[in-house]
């Protein structure tokens, strides 16, 4: 088994993390993923440019779908309420996963009239 290789890498992260002692190439990349989400530097609008010109689809949005539960519902009081949320969240190689939520108010169904 070849010990020294863990040493090498653990005298790399030091100076890496502890003096910021980066090859520029990796420095560089590094500040485009922590500003644009991204290596190279592309804003949000246009990282899917590169899908163009491919000669077969690459999905970028997904259909989702969820079953609310019939009770308890939505309320509001004053000592206590029950709030309702769906959260999406998308990882995303390379860059931040993207996350969205929405408040959601379950009613008891209508009576018939």
């Amino acid at each position: 088994m070849i010990e020294h290789v863990d040493d090498i890498v653990d005298m790399r992260r030091y100076l890496a993390l502890a003096e910021g002692d980066l090859p520029p190439s990796l420095a560089t990349t590094l500040t485009n993923i922590e500003r644009a989400g991204n290596p190279w530097k592309q804003p949000k609008r246009r990282r899917a440019a590169w899908t163009q010109g491919l000669d077969f689809a690459v999905p970028l949005m997904r259909d989702f779908s969820f079953t609310a539960p019939q009770a308890p519902w939505s309320y509001a009081g004053h000592h206590i309420s029950i709030i309702w949320e769906v959260t999406v969240t998308v990882d995303i190689p390379w860059s931040p996963d993207a996350a969205w939520s929405e408040r959601i108010i379950l009613r008891p169904p209508a009576s018939a009239a």
